[in-house]
């Protein structure tokens, strides 16, 4: 799975902010590495089909270090709880933010997405 990253410029350098997780999987959990390759977004455009994950719904890996778990049935229930049910997620993209994933996996995490 490639994993794709926003960023931001301030004062001249750019910095991660988003990480952006393609949402296709059948099962309860979502498993993510961030080691996984990456690539760079320039824009967010209208037409793609983001769904924003909060802390509740992400789990960190005991054992990997670089690894975490999105937990779906708690997007879905989030969704549902906003009335912003979509018919389909398979080409969605789960929306994740730099610090929440430091603050969960507590590790500097926007430096594995250094350009």
């Amino acid at each position: 799975m490639t994993l794709d990253v926003y960023y931001e410029e301030l004062d001249g350098q750019l910095y991660p902010v988003w990480l952006m997780v393609p949402a296709q999987s059948s099962e309860e959990y979502l498993p993510v590495v961030l080691n996984a390759p990456f690539e760079r977004i320039e824009e967010i455009h209208d037409s793609m089909t983001l769904v924003s994950v909060t802390m509740n719904a992400l789990s960190r890996d005991p054992q990997e270090e670089q690894k975490f778990s999105i937990h779906l049935l708690t997007v879905y229930h989030e969704l549902q709880q906003m009335g912003r049910v979509p018919d389909s997620l398979d080409s969605a993209f789960f929306l994740i933010q730099m610090a929440d994933l430091e603050e969960l996996l507590q590790f500097e995490v926007r430096r594995l997405f250094e350009k």
